[in-house]
């Protein structure tokens, strides 16, 4: 057996070398090294500790999408509270129309543990930007399934780019920071780590207090005007005014007219980019063990009303779903044939408000367990088209239903708080509810703390009523209504004198 023998030739002695003490200059050059290294240190440590006290409003530069950004660190305060259950994937429709927060009460009870689901949906997303979606969910949780709200189109889907389509998450994201690390996992993370560091995160909100002494260059943006609870969630006590146009863009359905002949594998109903992408969450999910669903939604306008939906579109909407649940190896939920919201779970013709949102999910619920779902309660609602005093309505005149009266009832509300809402001052300050007979209970509002409240004992006794609310000021003897979007409210008991 040959053996292969590695010969290194003998290395000649040599003597230890005795390092030189340092010299005068040496020391000198080390101080210097040592000051630099703290003069750069110790201002980034500083700025670190004082920054996050000055609550500094989130530009967004990371991702170049604010309102998405802020939904990704409520999602990290989110995990770091326990596991999550489920994400909801998908545009405003179900940004504003599913209720991750039902959905988790709902399945907590059923299973008898805590479930917890996100809504990390967001404006103008389709199934072909859910990928970069997923992954920057993955830079701060690691959910067990994924809920994909999937909308059908009614026209032929572009295959132009969504990286050159305006108004698109992937357009601002391609642009942005995040963009040329969005497909490389560990560079994604390491990317959102260097971003989360106050310094960098705050620079350009900083930089604007130090140069203008405000917040010059943050511009308000429509997302501002609605809160977003814990379970990221968008709520809208909005309602559509119209009839009219709901019945317009009911009226105005057509089939679809075939995808681009460009589509990949001439796919009779996405664009080659969607395919792509419905299949790269399945690539991505299975690698990450995580199930997923796709759940059929659709436009307010098609979810409410006394007139059918033509035939050929209910159709082609079960089919357009399920062909995406194909592509996407996943079950589809379609429940939508029978579902008949009444008109003040409309915030407008494309979106459910919190109470379409409700009822949606339960629907929703009831097709992935395969349980019923209770019946819809039936509400008395005022003339939704009704809009007098003038003065007295305007665009946040807000829905708020009451199930069932109270002893000495207090209605207590809560406003949204953001760059897009002026401050309230010291005007005085009225409710106005519009009651299901169409006459208005206007009383005097009371601030507490962040908090407005309003008798209510005057209101009428009977169970499910919805009132149209809006905030009024007086001057002169006239009562204005003030543009006051409505994060919250409740009703409640008020404590005995």
């Amino acid at each position: 057996m040959a053996v292969l023998r590695l010969i290194v030739p003998d290395e000649p002695v040599t003597q230890k070398r005795i390092p030189a003490p340092l010299t005068r200059g040496d020391r000198s050059s080390l101080r210097r090294l040592l000051t630099f290294g703290i003069g750069l240190v110790l201002p980034w440590l500083l700025l670190s500790l004082a920054i996050p006290p000055l609550d500094l409003p989130d530009y967004g530069a990371w991702t170049g999408i604010r309102p998405l950004e802020q939904k990704l660190r409520i999602l990290e305060a989110f995990a770091a509270a326990g596991d999550v259950d489920a994400v909801v994937l998908g545009s405003s429709v179900s940004d504003f129309g599913f209720s991750a927060q039902r959905l988790s009460q709902h399945l907590s009870r059923e299973l008898g543990r805590p479930y917890r689901a996100f809504n990390f949906s967001t404006g103008a997303a389709e199934v072909a930007d859910y990928p970069e979606l997923y992954r920057l969910v993955r830079t701060v949780a690691r959910p067990r399934s994924v809920v994909m709200v999937v909308c059908a189109a009614t026209g032929p889907r572009s295959d132009q780019p969504r990286t050159e389509i305006p108004q698109t998450p992937v357009y601002y994201l391609s642009r942005a920071p995040v963009g040329s690390v969005l497909t490389s996992p560990r560079l994604l993370q390491a990317s959102r780590r260097l971003w989360d560091l106050p310094p960098v995160r705050s620079a350009a909100a900083l930089r604007d207090l130090i140069v203008f002494g405000s917040f010059q260059s943050l511009k308000g943006v429509g997302s501002d005007l609605y809160a977003v609870n814990e379970y990221g969630d968008r709520i809208s006590y909005l309602y559509e005014s119209s009839g009219e146009t709901l019945a317009r863009y009911r009226e105005g359905i057509v089939s679809l007219r075939g995808a681009s002949s460009d589509a990949e594998a001439s796919d009779p109903y996405f664009s080659r980019e969607d395919v792509q992408g419905l299949r790269e969450m399945a690539r991505l999910t299975d690698a990450d063990g995580c199930a997923r669903i796709v759940v059929a939604h659709d436009k307010a306008s098609h979810l409410v009303g006394d007139t059918p939906l033509p035939r050929s579109y209910i159709v082609h909407r079960r089919q357009y779903v399920q062909h995406a649940a194909t592509l996407a190896s996943a079950p589809a939920c379609v429940f939508l044939d029978d579902l008949a919201l009444q008109r003040h779970a409309v915030a407008d013709y494309i979106h459910l408000n919190d109470y379409g949102a409700a009822a949606f999910t339960d629907r929703a619920i009831s097709c992935w367990t395969g349980r019923a779902s209770d019946p819809q309660s039936t509400y008395r609602e005022p003339d939704l088209e009704r809009k007098d005093p003038p003065l007295t309505f305007n665009s946040f005149a807000f829905l708020l239903r009451r199930n069932s009266p109270r002893e000495r009832e207090r209605l207590r509300l809560r406003f949204v708080r953001s760059i897009a809402v002026p401050v309230l001052g010291n005007e005085p300050l009225f409710v106005a509810l519009r009651q299901p007979d169409n006459t208005d209970l206007i009383r005097p509002a009371r601030r507490e703390g962040r908090d407005i409240t309003m008798a209510g004992e005057d209101l009428p006794r009977d169970s499910r009523l919805v009132f149209i609310g809006r905030l009024l000021t007086e001057v002169n003897g006239q009562y204005f209504v003030l543009n006051q979007p409505l994060a919250g409210y409740g009703w409640e008991s008020a404590p005995r004198d």
